[in-house]
């Protein structure tokens, strides 16, 4: 790479290499914080795809490769921060450090490009399973998002690659012109805004197909609020992806050339955006996970939280020195004198004689004269007719037993 001219390189302040000025560790913990959140996240849809609903397809593989290039993007900014000068003005960078920060430089474009084309495929695949309900024209629209987009990455990563011949010419500094024919200012700007634009691209479309699902009656009015919420946090992979676009025209055309100090700020956008797009395609995939777990999680906190307040509320028992002293030789009569009889005891009278009734259970009961097996039954074969009325008894007893007696009025015969 051509050097900057020699009158904005005498421009520079005195070089610092002792206690330079630097962006600070700000950026770092925005990115490490990011992507052990990234992580669960696309762990937990990993989870949920393969074994909760066991639906893993495209869009999933698509997520983990766009995963593992945001992650080696993140690992490329925090060694180009920590030992490449990067987040610090490039006059207090050592020059022998220079080659190293391009390199990381070109790599973080080419993790950034295939990152940011993954997400999109894998939002883009998403929706293509909500467009198999609607009409044809919006799946056609998603497999042309699909085709403009695999199209932009790709060509994106080989003039990222085919700029400078050979290669090593791109972080080799010259002070004269070498073999790199393409612009690198015109090319990240112009690819900074493709970007942008398909990302709202990625964003509005889903937008337009749950509303379209609304109107079909295929979605309530809950699901649609829940879902649009979810896309519509791709918006701020959006706004990311605009600000990273005003830092990199700003990296690629200031007068002073301080590349590694507006790096800072460009590397510091492109992860937001890498991450929260990530996001935005994950979190719908993880709702079955969620809604099994989380209310387990949630009824066990509540229940160890009952009781840690009913410990609480339970009074401590009364100490040894409240209690009364006993020993051993009045505890008996101090008991006894404690004994408290709420009822009054009532106690026989024996001033007149009580009279015993003893009685034999083994006495055997008396014979039954009459019961319904002594009633007459005649079978009267002969006559086919039966009446319909049932038959009416009369029930007598007499005056010295409890014995009724049935007799049978009517003048035929049942059985």
């Amino acid at each position: 790479m051509k050097t900057p001219p020699l009158d904005i390189i005498t421009s520079w302040p005195v070089p610092n290499y002792v206690n330079p000025e630097t962006r600070g560790p700000a950026a770092a913990i925005v990115a490490i914080t990011l992507l052990i959140v990234v992580t669960f996240l696309v762990a937990i849809r990993v989870y949920t795809r393969k074994v909760i609903t066991k639906g893993f397809g495209w869009d999933d593989i698509l997520i983990l490769f766009a995963y593992v290039a945001t992650a080696a993007f993140t690992v490329i900014g925090l060694v180009a921060s920590a030992h490449y000068g990067w987040g610090t003005h490039v006059w207090d960078v050592r020059p022998r450090l220079f080659p190293g920060s391009l390199k990381l430089a070109l790599s973080s474009f080419v993790m950034f490009d295939l990152a940011t084309s993954f997400t999109k495929l894998s939002m883009l695949a998403l929706i293509y399973r909500l467009a198999c309900q609607t009409s044809k024209t919006v799946r056609y629209i998603v497999i042309v998002s699909m085709v403009l987009i695999s199209a932009n990455g790709t060509s994106f990563l080989l003039v990222s690659l085919l700029q400078c011949r050979p290669l090593y010419h791109y972080w080799r500094l010259s002070l004269e012109p070498v073999n790199c024919t393409v612009d690198e200012a015109t090319h990240l700007l112009a690819g900074g805004i493709i970007n942008t634009s398909t990302n709202l691209l990625v964003v509005i479309l889903p937008l337009a197909i749950v509303r379209r699902l609304r109107q079909e009656g295929k979605l309530c009015p809950r699901q649609v609020t829940i879902v649009s919420i979810l896309f519509a946090a791709g918006f701020v992979a959006c706004a990311a992806s605009a600000a990273r676009v005003y830092f990199t025209h700003l990296m690629t055309s200031s007068r002073d050339r301080d590349l590694s100090w507006h790096a800072w700020l460009t590397w510091l956008m492109s992860s937001i955006e890498l991450f929260v797009g990530i996001m935005a395609a994950s979190v719908p995939a993880t709702k079955p996970f969620f809604a099994r777990y989380l209310p387990q999680l949630i009824s066990t906190a509540s229940a160890s939280r009952a009781r840690s307040v009913g410990k609480a509320s339970i009074k401590p028992p009364r100490e040894e020195k409240d209690r009364p002293k006993r020993d051993s030789l009045s505890t008996i009569h101090e008991l006894e004198e404690e004994v408290v009889f709420n009822r009054p005891v009532r106690t026989p009278d024996f001033s007149e004689p009580q009279h015993l009734v003893f009685y034999d259970v083994n006495k055997p009961l008396p014979r039954i004269k009459e019961s319904v097996y002594s009633i007459p039954i005649d079978f009267d074969f002969e006559n086919t007719e039966r009446t319909q009325s049932r038959p009416s008894y009369e029930r007598t007893s007499s005056r010295g037993s409890d014995t009724a007696t049935r007799n049978l009025t009517e003048e035929r015969s049942f059985v």
